[in-house]
């Protein structure tokens, strides 16, 4: 996938949540979530997130 897709989807996907009154820390975290999913190769990529995110809490 371009560049200019994947950002289209993301940004295109925070704005459509935010019209919808959604805080904007959950429109990020969806936003991340979603791209994890699609970019990252599906609930492993997630996993990857979550052990990233754990580390680096941890540091």
């Amino acid at each position: 996938m371009e560049w200019y897709w994947a950002l289209t989807i993301l940004l295109g996907l925070a704005t459509l949540l935010m019209m919808t009154g959604l805080p904007v820390a959950l429109v990020f975290l969806s936003v991340n979530i979603a791209g994890g999913l699609l970019f990252l190769g599906g609930p492993a990529g997630l996993g990857l997130m979550v052990r990233n995110g754990v580390q680096s809490l941890q540091n």
